[in-house]
């Protein structure tokens, strides 16, 4: 083998190896990204299924007669996030329902919290009953 033939092939060898490190460390960035989002998308849920709880914990605690529907656009709850450092936040916006099922013995609570995510809109319903003792 010639030493310019020897050369040629150090060269393309060196090629093909920084071109697959270059496609793995563009793998890598993606999962980083991907992470992000996913991460960020399970923290609201999070948060919208706290919010929702805590929601059908207060009117489950009131007194019969007191449990009544906040209809659309319901509360609006601002909560405050840190994303990689940068402060933002999350305002969900909070509906109760209520359906009256047996007439003076039950009615039905359903707390829905809306947000909205990257342009998606997302929703958490929790529900309950609440009986005249």
């Amino acid at each position: 083998m010639r030493r310019s033939d020897r050369g040629i092939s150090l060269l393309l060898e060196i090629v093909f190896g920084l071109g697959i490190f270059a496609v793995a460390l563009l793998l890598v960035f993606g999962v980083f990204v991907t992470t992000r989002r996913s991460s960020t998308q399970a923290r609201n849920y999070s948060l919208a299924l706290h919010e929702a709880r805590n929601t059908l914990e207060q009117e489950a605690s009131k007194a019969y007669a007191s449990v009544v529907a906040i209809p659309a656009p319901g509360n609006l709850v601002t909560v405050p996030t840190l994303v990689n450092g940068q402060p933002g936040k999350v305002v969900f916006n909070v509906t109760t329902e209520v359906n009256e099922t047996i007439p003076g013995e039950r009615k039905e609570v359903r707390v829905t919290v809306a947000w909205s995510e990257e342009g998606i809109d997302r929703k958490v319903e929790l529900e309950t009953y609440v009986v005249n003792p």
